[in-house]
Parts: structure tokens; sequence; C-alpha cells
């Protein structure tokens, strides 16, 4: 077992012994406990979840999308093969203003590598 799966697991113990079951925006009940945090340090492994099956190569393109492509059109992502945000997708093809968009509209990548460059010690970073 990895020890993201350990992180992992002992993340749902926690929420099953200390979380608050109800409703969400959805109307589907679930329990949740907030600022639950995983570390890893990925020169000792990979952070993968090796106890439930893990979609490594569609996440990989997704990733992509929304980062490297800075997009919200789904169409890219049907052209790659993933299917993922098919359900969400409206008329125009896109999922409305979200992740990729948000992405390049506030240049948020660019924003960020300045900062780490000119202020490596800034707190929002």
């Amino acid at each position: 077992m990895s020890l993201a799966d350990t992180q992992y697991l002992g993340i749902i113990e926690n929420i099953l012994e200390h979380g608050t079951y109800g409703q969400n925006r959805t109307g589907v009940a679930t329990y949740k406990l907030p600022h639950q945090i995983m570390q890893f340090d990925l020169q000792e492994e990979f952070p993968i979840l090796t106890t439930k099956f893990v979609a490594f190569k569609t996440a990989v393109k997704e990733l992509l999308w929304i980062w490297q492509m800075q997009s919200n059109d789904v169409r890219k992502l049907q052209e790659m093969n993933v299917r993922v945000w098919d359900e969400w997708m409206r008329e125009d093809g896109t999922i409305g203003k979200a992740y990729g968009y948000q992405i390049a509209k506030y240049k948020q990548l660019d924003k960020l590598i300045k900062t780490i460059k000119e202020d490596p010690d800034s707190r929002p970073v």
C-alpha cells in the first residue's frame, strides 16, 4: 500500500468518525469534514491510489486540458477520448466559465510563476 493509500484511508476513517452528515448542493446526503490534508514527497513516490481504480491517463489529459490548453471546451476533451465532462457540457460545447477558462482569463499560472520568481516567500503562493 502506498503513502497515498494510507493517507486516503486515514482521511476516510476520520470523516466517518468525526464528520457531519447532511445534504449538499446536489441534494445527495454525504459525510463531510473540511480541511483534510494529504502531503507527499514526490522524490519518494508518485501520489496515486492503488486501493481503488484511478483512470491515470484520463486524469493527465484532463489536467493538460485545464492547465496547458487553458480550455473549458469539452469537445477538446472528447477528441482525446475523455468523456468525464460530457454530462455538464452546455450547448456551446463548454462547461461555462470554469477551470481552464478561469486560468486563461485571469492569467493565474503566469501570475503564480511571476510571484514565485519575484517573491518566493509570498504567503499567497
